[in-house]
């Protein structure tokens, strides 16, 4: 049993598995991140519309489309608040197991 007066001690086992199920949420959200912005990013030529305008000097008149803007965005976001969700998950359900492994010890 872990001492009040000591909260150097190592985590109970209980504790050990909050930390191990926020690093593999995290590491999920963070892959979800990462395959957002990939979806932001590709694009593809198109053909440009009549009309589109081009500055003085440029050499490359290729028009581009982002067909998963849309979908990349949202991806970004749901990560981004999973990660947050699970940070906040585990600090609440750690803070509630030291306090009840507290609870214990001086009873």
């Amino acid at each position: 049993m872990r001492s009040a007066s000591d909260p150097r001690q190592a985590p109970s086992r209980q504790e050990s598995a909050i930390q191990a199920a926020m690093v593999v949420g995290t590491v999920l959200a963070l892959i979800g991140l990462i395959d957002g912005i990939a979806m932001l990013a590709k694009r593809r030529e198109t053909e440009c519309a009549d009309g589109t305008y081009f500055p003085e000097g440029t050499s490359d008149f290729t028009c581009y489309e982002h067909p998963q803007l849309g979908l990349g965005i949202a991806v970004i976001v749901f990560s981004v608040m999973l990660g947050i969700l699970v940070w906040l998950a585990g600090v609440a359900a750690s803070a509630l197991v030291r306090g009840a492994d507290r609870s214990e010890s001086e009873s």
